[in-house]
């Protein structure tokens, strides 16, 4: 009598967004379909059957087809949640965007912790750009909160970066060094090399690596045996 109202239950003739919906363990998965299909549910520990009528929003970073085929997500409920399926571009594909969404998110934080003006040095917003960002917008956030409470200075530099930006960003120059097909392997090595240090060389870890550089999984084990990576 005492407990709180359930999330479908406040969702009622509304909305709900269930994030991270790939994370949702296997045994829970039939009960949100079964709410999906019939439009009701009982409370827990309840007898009445209440009727309810929402939207369902999910998202998700992970591959939910994959997961299908290693038996971690139910192919009935995914199917029941794809309906009308939206394709959020990772924020390494979205330069414009990395610009707008580091000042909106300094000017947030300069506000939070009732600092003085300080803006982004024109190399920092360059090497924003060319990151590639592999926790998407909320590494984004947390970068520019370390920066804002570190710096003593007006001007964020280079410098003042954190240590695993910087040892992304060194590892993406190549200096000119024989011709453009050896700079341009270069080039390749340090990214995978990047790559393989950040997230483990395991198999899940190459799936992982193969969707953040938008290259089938068959072609990042031809590049990794190509310059002896594996």
């Amino acid at each position: 009598k005492s407990g709180k109202i359930g999330k479908f239950e406040l969702a009622n003739n509304g909305t709900l967004f269930l994030d991270e919906i790939g994370d949702l363990p296997i045994h829970l998965q039939p009960k949100l379909l079964r709410v999906l299909q019939d439009n009701c549910f009982t409370r827990l520990g309840g007898k009445d059957v209440i009727s309810i009528n929402f939207r369902l929003i999910t998202a998700t970073n992970r591959n939910l087809e994959e997961m299908i085929e290693k038996g971690q997500f139910r192919d009935d409920l995914y199917y029941r949640l794809n309906v009308i399926p939206i394709e959020i571009p990772p924020l390494r594909n979205r330069g414009d965007d990395i610009d707008k969404l580091s000042e909106f998110g300094l000017e947030k934080y300069l506000k939070k912790l009732d600092k003085t003006d300080i803006r982004f040095s024109e190399e920092v917003k360059e090497i924003f750009r060319n990151y590639s960002w592999p926790g998407n917008i909320r590494e984004l956030e947390n970068c520019i909160e370390y920066l804002v409470n570190t710096v003593n200075d007006d001007v964020i530099k280079k410098s003042d970066l954190p240590k695993n930006i910087l040892n992304h960003y060194d590892n993406m120059i190549v200096e000119p060094n024989g011709n453009l097909k050896t700079m341009m392997d270069n080039y390749e090595i340090n990214i995978l090399k990047s790559m393989l240090k950040s997230y483990g060389s395991s198999a899940e870890s190459k799936v992982r690596i193969a969707e953040i550089l938008d290259i089938n999984l068959a072609t990042l084990y031809r590049k990794l045996s190509k310059y002896s990576l594996q």
